[in-house]
């Protein structure tokens, strides 16, 4: 089992759309969820099957996490894709 918390991760096992086999930890600040889970991708055309570790620019921080999301998450944009 993987710990990822969303300031540090912006990977598919903390993004909305993701929909995986994950938990929450403890203080709701991290999902929790085997490195090697196979999800499907709500956002992408056809549910792409994505693994928790995979990662995109449409991340968008998972509703269910507690605290501060980063900047961009607040206000529901994705995150911006890194050049």
């Amino acid at each position: 089992m993987c710990i990822f918390a969303a300031r540090d991760w912006k990977n598919c096992a903390t993004c909305e759309y993701w929909v995986g086999p994950r938990t929450l930890d403890d203080r709701q600040q991290a999902a929790e969820a085997d490195g090697m889970a196979v999800g499907a991708c709500r956002l992408q055309k056809g549910h792409v099957r994505k693994y928790a570790t995979s990662s995109c620019y449409h991340w968008r921080r998972w509703s269910r996490l507690g605290g501060t999301p980063p900047a961009g998450a607040a206000a529901g944009r994705p995150a911006s894709p890194v050049a």
